[in-house]
C-alpha cells in the first residue's frame, strides 16, 4: 500500500461525508415542507436527523472502506476512492433520512 492510495482514501471519506450533509439537508427540507410544523417540532426534525447521522459516521467510514475499497478495488486507486466516497454518502445519507423520518413521527406524536 502506498501513501497514494491512504491520502484518496481518506479524501474520499471526508468527500462521502461533505455529500451526506448536502444530501441529508435535501431529505430534511423535504420532510419539513410535508406539512404544518411548528418550530418546537421543526428543531425534534432537526435534531433526531442529526443524531442519526451522528451514530452512523463511524459505521459508514468503516463499512465504505471496506465494501466500497473492495468494489472499487478493480479500477486502482481511483476506483477505491470512489466506491469509498460512494458508500460513505450513502450510508450517512440514508441514516439522516432516516432520523428526520423518525423525528418527524416523534413531532407527530407530540402534537397529539
Amino acid at each position: 500500500m502506498n501513501l497514494a492510495l491512504f491520502a484518496a482514501v481518506a479524501i474520499a471519506c471526508v468527500g462521502g461525508a461533505v455529500a451526506a450533509f448536502v444530501l441529508g439537508n435535501r431529505a430534511i427540507a423535504a420532510i419539513l415542507r410535508r406539512g404544518a410544523l411548528d418550530a418546537g417540532q421543526r428543531a425534534t426534525v432537526v435534531k433526531s436527523a442529526a443524531a442519526f447521522g451522528l451514530v452512523a459516521v463511524v459505521p459508514a467510514v468503516l463499512l465504505g472502506i471496506v465494501v466500497g475499497g473492495t468494489l472499487g478495488g478493480a479500477h486502482g486507486a481511483v476506483g477505491v476512492a470512489l466506491g469509498t466516497f460512494a458508500l460513505v454518502a450513502l450510508l450517512i445519507s440514508v441514516s439522516v433520512a432516516a432520523g428526520a423520518w423518525v423525528g418527524r413521527l416523534l413531532a407527530d406524536r407530540a402534537e397529539l
